[in-house]
């Protein structure tokens, strides 16, 4: 049986989010198929992702004026400390914690290498002093945070790692707010 095409387009759009499968892929295709309030949700998706933007600084998603997010725009905010995070759900568990006060930068996808040309440009424009990072304690996590030393090595900066209260293999996303002030104090 063939799949109409705009139905295998819906498959293909679900089967590129991180973690969901072709088979359940396919029942979320089918299920916004056959529910028509979804089909103008989508629409209405659509039209508010074209508001958000990313952050030309940290890559955080926004929708305001100009061209930084919240926590690069805000004065409040120490620029000289910069925690460097996998995703933006890790931006979130450490901002629910309330006790870091710097800005942060997203690896997010993008290679390596255009990430610490960004840093480096980073560490420049706003003398940055500490970086900290807040990546998965893992041997990817670890390679990372090695390559990013490296990569930035002739900067004077000082490079932290929280150690305290995270397990190893763990989440910083998935820590508890006390766990993570444990794990920040430096």
């Amino acid at each position: 049986m063939k799949l109409p095409d705009s139905l295998k387009k819906l498959v293909d759009f679900f089967e590129s989010f991180p973690e969901i499968g072709p088979r359940q892929a396919l029942r979320l295709a089918f299920f916004v198929a056959r529910n028509e309030k979804f089909k103008s949700i989508f629409k209405n998706i659509s039209e508010e992702i074209q508001k958000i933007k990313l952050c030309k600084d940290c890559y955080f998603p926004f929708e305001n004026e100009g061209d930084l997010c919240f926590f690069c725009s805000n004065p409040q905010r120490d620029k000289r400390k910069l925690c460097i995070v996998l995703s933006e759900t890790t931006v979130l568990s450490l901002e629910k914690a309330q006790f870091y006060d710097g800005v942060y930068f997203i690896l997010g996808e993008r290679e390596l290498e255009k990430n610490i040309e960004k840093l480096r440009e980073l560490i420049k424009q706003r003398n940055v002093q500490k970086i900290i990072f807040s990546l998965p304690l893992t041997s990817e996590g670890r390679a990372i945070v090695e390559d990013i030393k490296s990569g930035l090595s002739d900067f004077k900066v000082e490079f932290i790692e929280p150690k305290m209260g995270l397990p190893k293999g763990g989440e910083v996303e998935f820590a508890d707010p006390e766990t993570l002030k444990e794990a920040f104090k430096f």
